[in-house]
């Protein structure tokens, strides 16, 4: 990129996207009695690898109960790609997993605010 103009704009989707992901990190979850969006996630990976359909709720349901998720869960309405992303960690406990993703989006959050910094530090010293 080049110019001032190109940074800001990048600094700006950077921290739209830090924003995006702080209210998404699903460690806020953890302080709930249920992580209802991760349950969805996982049950839908679950249904990705017996390859059965991941929007019916009657097999959203058997998944759940077989993996003692109980029946408290947000039905699954996101796209086809996140089941696929999902199937690694539908072959591991469900609290394994949800350590994982937690994680995952912790680093991708810290991530994101430290090229937020580098570009800010670039934009202001022009």
């Amino acid at each position: 990129m080049s110019g001032g103009r190109d940074k800001i704009l990048l600094f700006g989707l950077l921290l739209i996207v830090s924003v995006l992901v702080t209210v998404a990190i699903p460690g806020i979850q953890l302080l709930e009695s249920q992580a209802l969006d991760f349950k969805s996630y996982y049950i839908a990976g679950h249904l990705a690898l017996e390859k059965q359909n991941i929007y019916n709720p009657h097999d959203q349901l058997n998944v759940a109960m077989q993996q003692g998720l109980g029946t408290h869960f947000y039905p699954y309405i996101y796209f086809p790609v996140l089941a696929v992303i999902m199937m690694p960690l539908a072959m591991v406990p469900f609290t394994t997993a949800q350590w994982f993703w937690i994680t995952v989006s912790i680093l991708v959050f810290y991530g994101c605010l430290a090229l937020l910094a580098f570009l800010l530090k670039e934009v202001t010293s022009e």
